[in-house]
């Protein structure tokens, strides 16, 4: 049945920020909150550090705000007992009592934040994949057929848990680092402008350093990553491929093979074990002949007095939180392009298949639940072609099937069997011609409608987690607390019987056989007891026994429906009164 059409909305970080302005205003407010506390905790460790070092004196508020911050709060606090700074008494009054507050505060909104963009990174996850699900069942068949398997996991599992990280990061963890950073390189400015030249004049050649080295692990490790993935594609086509190599006697052949590709990656990745061996100790290094610099610089300023040590204090707590939050950062940038990476594949994805306006159906309720019993199912002069509308396939097929009709279609692989019995159920349009139930066409609000009233059995039947009354009731859940329980459970415990599968409904469909799914899948359709029944290669994996036994079942029970099947097995002829046999570019109708 045709799909229904959808306006797909792109996602990632931009995305969930349109979808959620007020929370992302709302999380904004408190990043900015969060730096007075944090830059309140480094002053207040700072003297707290100062005072257990030395003999507690009086705090001047030059040493503990800076010479411009304390002339620019000297005219507020004149005259009266904090005019000069923080005596002792006060110091132990108030240090433990505001060290704990801002303590608090500072933790308070780090948690908020924390929840708020956990929140927003979950919702942005959650909608990554909400839309990937989407937009794969809103594709027609050669568009599903085409995509792979393997591509769509990965959007949905590693890409949308990147796109959540990236919205944390974004959104939360990037701008608070950054404006603390900011704010703590203003802090230094204030306490003393000389060693804050002095700091940046050798920071830059170790930024520098940092950011070559950076460049050169990353060129290293996609190295690295192409040549695990030939490796990996390597090792998963010689399993594939076990028998034929064995046959051929290639073993060493293609072991040796294996092992040159796999040289080349342990060559890749030991030099890019080689580079970080190397990166770590050199920042270090670099790191330390900074700090030696400035540590040179204010012992001298120290010794002659140009410097207390209570600046000097706070400027050396101050750097190590600045060094934490820089590390922080260059983290989350680099992390971030993964995340860029993954909203670039999912919406590449997204956008390679413009919505179908015509296909939008949207019904109530009660209109869905509306059963619209199928009584015909008929083909006027239907002409089906490949799913690229390449070629004809079959022209001209007519029939009308009725309640106690089994119709086979047969063919040659490639006529178009399949094609057909997916213009039938709506899956395909057809190239011309129409499909006809109950004598006109299905709108794709019919579809919806007939949907209760047809069942589809593939060759891999469609079996559910979970246990078999689960499975006989899909997709209709019913509560456990539904009144009606008790009747459903008798009535699909008579559905298996009717199947032949002698299970309880309480056992787990995963220990079930390949014969053993197909018929609870036929319990499924006797269940709904629907009119329709289609049938594509449903015995192709079942024994010649275990078939026979499955169509007795079907044979029995068609007089109340319609069965179409699709099938190679001359044997299922015998138990069909209709008969389709598929010749490319040749009429086909029942015999």
């Amino acid at each position: 049945m045709p799909s229904a059409g959808v306006s797909f909305s792109r996602v990632g970080i931009r995305a969930i920020a349109l979808r959620h302005p007020v929370r992302v205003a709302a999380l904004g407010i408190l990043v900015v909150a969060s730096v007075f506390p944090a830059l309140g905790l480094v002053v207040v460790l700072s003297q707290a550090i100062k005072q257990l070092q030395s003999d507690p004196t009086q705090l001047l508020w030059s040493d503990l705000l800076g010479e411009q911050v304390a002339q620019w709060v000297a005219p507020y606090l004149q005259d009266t007992p904090l005019e000069v700074g923080l005596s002792v008494e006060l110091q132990l009054q108030t240090l433990p009592l505001a060290l704990a507050a801002v303590g608090l505060l500072h933790a308070a909104l780090k948690a908020a934040i924390e929840f708020s963009i956990e929140d927003l990174g979950e919702e942005a996850a959650k909608h990554s994949r909400d839309q990937v699900m989407t937009s794969f069942f809103s594709r027609d068949f050669s568009q599903a057929r085409s995509i792979d398997p393997a591509l769509l996991s990965s959007m949905v599992g590693e890409d949308a848990r990147e796109i959540k990280f990236g919205t944390r990061r974004v959104l939360g963890l990037i701008p608070m680092n950054l404006l603390q950073s900011v704010v703590l390189l203003a802090w230094l400015v204030v306490l003393d402008p000389e060693l804050f030249a002095l700091f940046v004049a050798v920071l830059l050649p170790a930024g520098i350093m940092i950011r070559v080295l950076g460049k050169k692990l990353k060129e290293l490790a996609k190295q690295g990553l192409r040549s695990q993935t030939e490796v990996l594609g390597l090792f998963v086509e010689r399993l594939s491929g076990w028998e034929t190599i064995r046959v051929f006697q290639t073993v060493a052949l293609e072991v040796e093979k294996f092992r040159q590709k796999n040289m080349e990656l342990f060559k890749s990745l030991r030099r890019s074990a080689r580079a970080k061996a190397l990166g770590a100790p050199t920042v270090e290094w670099l790191g330390t002949v900074a700090a030696a610099f400035v540590l040179i610089l204010a012992l001298r300023r120290l010794s002659v007095g140009t410097i207390s040590d209570s600046v000097l204090t706070g400027f050396l707590v101050t750097i190590g939180h600045l060094s934490g939050t820089l590390q922080g950062l260059t983290r989350h940038f680099n992390a971030i392009k993964r995340a860029q990476a993954a909203e670039n594949r999912i919406n590449g994805f997204l956008g390679d298949m413009p919505p179908r306006e015509d296909q939008v159906v949207e019904l109530d309720g009660e209109e869905r639940e509306q059963r619209q019993a199928i009584e015909t199912l008929g083909a006027q002069e239907l002409s089906v072609s490949h799913s690229d509308q390449s070629g004809t396939l079959l022209e001209n097929v007519n029939f009308e099937l009725r309640k106690g009709d089994f119709c086979t279609i047969t063919g040659e692989s490639g006529s178009g069997k399949s094609t057909l019995l997916r213009c039938l159920l709506g899956l395909e349009e057809p190239k011309s011609g129409r499909v006809l139930i109950n004598g006109r066409s299905p709108t794709p609000a019919d579809w919806l409608k007939h949907s209760s009233d047809l069942v589809f059995l593939a060759q891999e039947p469609f079996v559910v987690p979970g246990d078999l009354f689960q499975n006989i009731l899909y997709p209709t859940d019913v509560p456990a607390t539904s009144a009606n329980e008790d009747l459903q459970h008798s009535k699909a415990q008579a559905a298996l019987q009717r199947a032949g599968l002698s299970k309880p409904l309480s056992t787990p469909s995963h220990e079930l056989s390949g014969g053993e799914k197909q018929r609870l899948v036929l319990a499924r359709a006797f269940f709904k007891e629907a009119t329709l029944w289609v049938l594509d290669e449903a015995t192709s994996a079942l024994d010649a026994q275990t078939e026979r036994s499955f169509l007795n079942v079907l044979k029995e029970n068609s007089k109340d429906h319609i069965i179409v099947f699709v099938t190679h097995r001359k044997s299922v002829l015998d138990y069909s009164n209709r008969h389709i046999q598929t010749e490319s570019h040749r009429a086909a109708g029942p015999t």
